[in-house]
């Protein structure tokens, strides 16, 4: 997991990674590491966190919207091996 504050917009913290090993699910570490950033974020007086996230992954854009994010305007995308890869916009306010 890894998130940052940006140095321009000290009002928003992006979630860059939250990854977990499969023997590690299901035992609520993501939701833990979200409730986390939400304090974090709140001590830090941020008031976004936002994320980007592939377009297919259903399982954790359930997840994430699960925790009170929604999307927003914006994606990023980039070709990879021939594909194009994209990124949707996500964010939650705090």
């Amino acid at each position: 997991m890894s998130y940052f504050v940006h140095p321009e917009n000290t009002e928003t913290i992006e979630l860059s990674k939250l990854y977990l090993c499969p023997n590690f699910y299901g035992q609520r570490l993501g939701s833990k590491f979200i409730t986390h950033l939400e304090r974090e974020s709140q001590a830090l007086g941020v008031k976004t966190i936002k994320l980007y996230v592939l377009d297919n992954n259903e399982a954790a854009i359930q997840f994430y919207s699960k925790h009170g994010f929604e999307f927003a305007d914006g994606f990023m995308s980039e070709e990879f091996e021939g594909a194009v890869i994209i990124d949707l916009l996500m964010i939650k306010r705090v």
